[in-house]
């Protein structure tokens, strides 16, 4: 009786495990993979959801080469009440081995009580790198994270308070 509740159960653990080898080798090429995590911040974005902004964001985040990781709860919040709507123009990266580089202007669109905001930015470099994360909390594995972010332009400091 107990041997087919073991065989069953190991072949559900074989199975699973497969599947689990399966899903982490067909992560795609390094620009698929800016690609679908920039775009799915780029969505949570809009929908005022910040945890999926947080997960492309690295702790080590720099803008205009002033430190921009203790600014993380802040930006959470803003995520939050003005669901801006950011649109990269040219949104294909440039990798070069374990980083690489989005140069493109940007469009930002706020919705701020009962007015509406639009910010273009001419030139704003995104520079991402390769981070070691765990998956599913055992599987160790890379994720490409945002680390620096760079901008001629200004934003206009009343939004960001």
């Amino acid at each position: 009786m107990k041997k087919p509740i073991v065989i069953g159960a190991g072949i559900l653990l074989v199975l699973l495990l497969v599947r689990i080898g399966v899903s982490l080798a067909n992560q795609g090429d390094d620009r698929t993979q800016i690609r679908d995590a920039l775009d799915q911040s780029l969505k949570a974005s809009r929908d005022g959801k910040s945890g999926g902004v947080m997960d492309l964001l690295s702790s080590k985040l720099t803008y205009n080469n002033s430190d921009a990781g203790s600014a993380l709860p802040q930006v959470v919040n803003f995520i939050r009440s003005n669901r801006p709507e950011i649109t990269v123009e040219n949104p294909d990266p440039v990798v070069k081995g374990d980083s690489a580089e989005i140069d493109s202007p940007v469009d930002v669109k706020l919705q701020i009580m009962t007015f509406e905001k639009n910010i273009h930015l001419n030139r704003v470099v995104l520079v991402f790198q390769k981070e070691h994360v765990m998956k599913w909390a055992i599987f160790p594995t890379t994720q490409w994270r945002l680390v620096q972010v760079e901008s001629n332009d200004s934003l206009p400091t009343d939004l960001l308070q």
